[in-house]
């Protein structure tokens, strides 16, 4: 899951190729009915902007336990072709909030201890 594996539909022309990029599914698609786009077994993304993040902070979503699916259904280019988070299996919705979080913030979570001073002083 890199940049260089970038590969929009064509109906996207809208989109920047640099701002998409391709994720495929751990279940391959195969759980899915064939009408529905999941069932191609990848989807598009676009990269994430602050609107984007704001959906994560607003507690509109929170309260109601929906901004992940909210987040997708911004994120995902297939939208356009009747793209619903709701029809995600558990698994392929938690891989694409994990595809999502690597492709903008990285792999690493850098976690630095508010205690690490005092501790340090203590040993």
């Amino acid at each position: 899951m890199n940049k260089e594996n970038i590969k929009p539909d064509l109906y996207q022309k809208a989109f920047d190729e640099k701002s998409l990029f391709e994720v495929n599914i751990p279940s391959e698609g195969k759980l899915y009915p064939t009408d529905n786009p999941l069932s191609e077994g990848k989807l598009n993304i676009m990269e994430m902007t602050g609107k984007h993040e704001n959906i994560l902070l607003s507690q509109k979503y929170v309260r109601q336990g929906t901004q992940y699916d909210e987040l997708l259904r911004q994120l995902v280019v297939e939208k356009y072709k009747g793209f619903e988070p709701e029809d995600l299996i558990l698994e392929d919705k938690l891989y694409l909030i994990l595809a999502v979080r690597i492709y903008n913030f990285g792999s690493e979570i850098k976690i630095k201890s508010l205690f690490a001073g005092i501790l340090g002083n203590l040993f």
